[in-house]
């Protein structure tokens, strides 16, 4: 079985979490294990603007060929909202015109909100970019219903497929005195960085604590803004990009993992610290309520909120028994639900069902 996943960049490169899923899914053993011949095809090969453009075209008049050499049983595409669903669109017709079934998988942060500020018309043809296609794949059941109710897809297509990550935890160093607090992602806006450092201002100042933020982004603006509240580059330090290696290593040395996002969709930084027995304190929103477990694995926080925020993270300051048990209940979760070759297994499986 040949299958072409088409991805938004090349794998390996500084991407974010669609590209990322499809990595998780090259290292697993189980595609090949399994028959499946997985081949990567990047829709663009940088982001500078104009140079993004070109290679947007020249990526998609290479699709074609591809597809007609390939001998590919179906297409599997990874979607996003914005651009990255109209660019999509295109990839899907040229495969139905050449009779290649198509699956989509629905990614990205705040797909539903995306929807409903498109003009009617748009929205008609992104309804019907997901209802002719032979499977959509979404992460968690709110979307379904939204891909059911809003989309218009039939249920008996619509597949909940969690993302997952390899089970690739370094052994854990946590005897430091000082408290953890680690984010991953991107050091922007919607990742809610400023209620971050809003939240941070307000832990007690007699224990000993550190914030660390791991990612690329608007880092001096919000260095400014860490300063402006009293926050000193000790307590909260912006470390910058960093590869997976790397980020295991941060995840093996920290004590609670913060997600403080305005959107999202099932993140798989949240999967990742619980692979690495951190509890996490994330925001209710996308489909982080059904990652963590209120409560059980960590806790779920309202989002733009900092006082709340703020709240969940003094509990986990002054209680390591309740870090560690929150821990290892999040680990347990990781492995009943989200290690990869569980989700693999339900990919493969719905591969051979459309063949």
């Amino acid at each position: 079985m040949r299958v072409l996943m088409v991805v938004p960049r090349p794998l390996y490169s500084k991407a974010g979490g669609m590209t990322r899923v499809a990595e998780n899914y090259l290292e697993n053993t189980f595609l090949s294990e399994a028959g499946v011949d997985c081949s990567f095809f990047p829709t663009r090969t940088t982001d500078k603007l104009i140079l993004s453009l070109l290679s947007q075209l020249y990526r998609f008049l290479l699709f074609c060929p591809k597809l007609v050499t390939g001998g590919f049983d179906m297409v599997h595409i990874h979607v996003a909202p914005g651009g990255s669903t109209w660019r999509k669109m295109a990839y899907a017709a040229v495969a139905r015109m050449m009779r290649v079934p198509v699956i989509l998988h629905l990614h990205g942060s705040g797909y539903d909100a995306y929807f409903r500020t498109q003009h009617r018309f748009s929205q008609s043809l992104i309804r019907a970019f997901y209802r002719s296609s032979r499977a959509v794949i979404v992460l968690a059941d709110n979307w379904k219903e939204f891909a059911v109710g809003e989309l218009g897809v039939p249920r008996q297509r619509v597949h909940v497929i969690d993302n997952g990550v390899p089970d690739s935890v370094r052994k854990t160093d946590r005897d430091s005195v000082s408290v953890r607090y680690l984010f991953v992602g991107s050091v922007i806006h919607r990742k809610g960085i400023d209620i971050l450092i809003e939240a941070a201002a307000a832990l007690d100042a007699e224990h000993d604590w550190q914030v660390l933020i791991c990612g690329a982004g608007e880092i001096e603006k919000y260095e400014l803004l860490a300063r402006s509240v009293g926050i000193d580059d000790v307590k909260l330090r912006f470390l910058g990009w960093k590869n997976a290696s790397e980020v295991s290593e941060l995840l093996s040395t920290s004590h609670v993992f913060v997600l403080p996002s305005r959107a999202e969709n099932q993140p798989l930084s949240i999967i990742e610290a619980m692979a690495s027995s951190l509890p996490v304190v994330a925001t209710d929103v996308g489909a982080v309520a059904s990652q963590v477990d209120h409560n059980a694995t960590g806790f779920v926080v309202p989002a733009d909120d900092a006082s709340a925020l703020a709240t969940a993270m003094k509990r986990l300051l002054v209680d390591k028994e309740l870090r560690e048990r929150m821990g290892a209940a999040g680990r347990k979760k990781f492995e009943d639900r989200y290690e990869i070759s569980k989700n693999v297994s339900r990919l493969v499986d719905l591969y051979r069902s459309i063949v």
